[in-house]
């Protein structure tokens, strides 16, 4: 199961995650801005896809921007995706 519900049925006695602003669940320890980083030499073009490396579903950030540019009408292809951190950072480079 997801944290939430491993810490309700008891089998985990803390857990720090990162959740939408809307959700009730959890207290909130601190906020933290998103922002869109690409590479100095990256230009994108309106009229093609913007390329995403982001976290595997169902990373709250990899969410967050697939919403984002959804709402602008914003073309976008996932070139890569990593479950870290370091690999998030690799592929970029």
């Amino acid at each position: 199961g997801t944290l939430h519900e491993q810490l309700a049925a008891g089998k985990l006695d803390l857990v720090l995650a990162k959740r939408r602003p809307e959700d009730p669940r959890g207290e909130p320890v601190w906020s933290d801005r998103l922002v869109w980083i690409g590479a100095e030499r990256l230009r994108l073009e309106p009229d093609r896809p913007v390329p995403l490396i982001v976290y595997p579903p169902p990373g709250i950030t990899r969410a967050l921007a697939l919403d984002a540019l959804q709402r602008e009408g914003r073309a976008w292809h996932i070139a890569c995706t990593s479950g870290s951190l370091n690999g998030l950072i690799a592929a970029a480079r």
